[in-house]
């Protein structure tokens, strides 16, 4: 009986997709890191190699690496990597690196990035680089996505990577208000770059100050409660990240009575560059001790804000309305004129 021996090529693969495989499992892991000069440096099977090229983003905020000069034959024109965002203390970008293709899972990419604007919709980094002559090279890097606030009352950037799914960017430091009632924050320290973020406030609850963020959809919640209401401010109070001092937020303004509610107030932030902003207060009216009535000041849902108004002394057409207020301060008056109701 005569046997038949066939002989294959050393380099054939009966099924292709397997040796793939068994290729991709046996090529080592591959580590990335950032020079002094924001080059990407890559490490793995004993090479270490400094890549000449320019970050860049694309698509849904992905992260990728150009390379002008690749070094081996190995090593592509173009790495994309696969991971998260977020800022470290310093307020620079962040990129971890999750476990994918041949990077190693949790590796961090700490782009040495600067501020360069802040809007409703994308904040844009700064990035300089030096290429392989020394000369240096700077781009741009620009970050879609939607604002909020986090259940500290920090400022949040929500990255955009995809349907209900966001990299949340949190802003460690405190935002203030500036002369035109708009959010300012400083990135990257006290010598940083100086934000502001316009819109326009309301009261949502007897707990709740909403910030709307114009050229956008971003809606900022924060948890705060009415100290004081004078004639031409109210006062709030919050805390702002892990300080345990609560932060004072000041509105200066007028009362107005609302012509179509009567038992209505409102009062209005001072106008600048024709931008102001209202906070709508609800009223419940009573007889009050002697001539006049009382208001009791509610939120737009209908909670009481333990605020009453006395309208009392008549003034030509309308009334007058005063107030004493018991504050950890002290005592505040509040006075103002309202039309007939």
């Amino acid at each position: 009986m005569r046997h038949k021996l066939f002989l294959l090529p050393v380099n054939c693969c009966l099924r292709p997709v397997a040796c793939g495989l068994i290729t991709e499992l046996m090529s080592p892991k591959v580590r990335y890191e950032i020079d002094p000069h924001n080059r990407l440096v890559r490490t793995g099977g004993g090479l270490r190699q400094v890549l000449d090229g320019v970050f860049k983003l694309s698509g849904k905020n992905a992260l990728s690496y150009h390379v002008k000069r690749p070094v081996a034959s190995e090593t592509p024109q173009q790495i994309k990597f696969s991971g998260n965002w977020s800022l470290n203390s310093r307020d620079q970008l962040v990129f971890s690196l999750d476990k994918w293709n041949r990077q190693i899972a949790s590796n961090k990419l700490v782009l040495k990035t600067e501020l360069l604007s802040a809007s409703g919709r994308e904040l844009v980094f700064t990035l300089t680089s030096r290429d392989v002559k020394g000369a240096n090279r700077v781009s741009l890097l620009n970050l879609q996505g939607t604002w909020q606030a986090d259940k500290n009352n920090r400022l949040v950037f929500g990255v955009e990577k995809g349907p209900r799914k966001k990299d949340l960017l949190i802003l460690q430091g405190a935002w203030q208000l500036n002369k035109r009632h708009e959010i300012e924050y400083v990135f990257g320290g006290r010598q940083g770059v100086l934000v502001s973020l316009k819109g326009r406030w309301a009261m949502k609850g007897s707990r709740t100050l909403s910030y709307a963020i114009k050229g956008g959809s971003s809606i900022l919640e924060f948890r705060a409660s009415l100290q004081q209401a004078l004639a031409n401010k109210l006062v709030f109070v919050m805390g702002i990240g892990g300080e345990p001092a609560k932060k004072k937020i000041i509105f200066m303004g007028s009362w107005r009575l609302k012509a179509e509610r009567p038992t209505a107030l409102v009062f209005e932030t001072t106008a600048i560059e024709g931008n102001f902003s209202s906070f709508m207060f609800g009223a419940s009216l009573s007889p009050a001790k002697g001539a006049g009535f009382s208001l009791e000041l509610k939120a737009n849902q209908g909670e009481s804000l333990g605020i009453a108004l006395v309208l009392s002394k008549e003034m030509g057409t309308g009334q007058g309305f005063l107030r004493l207020q018991k504050s950890p301060e002290g005592i505040g008056a509040f006075a103002g004129y309202g039309c007939e109701w």
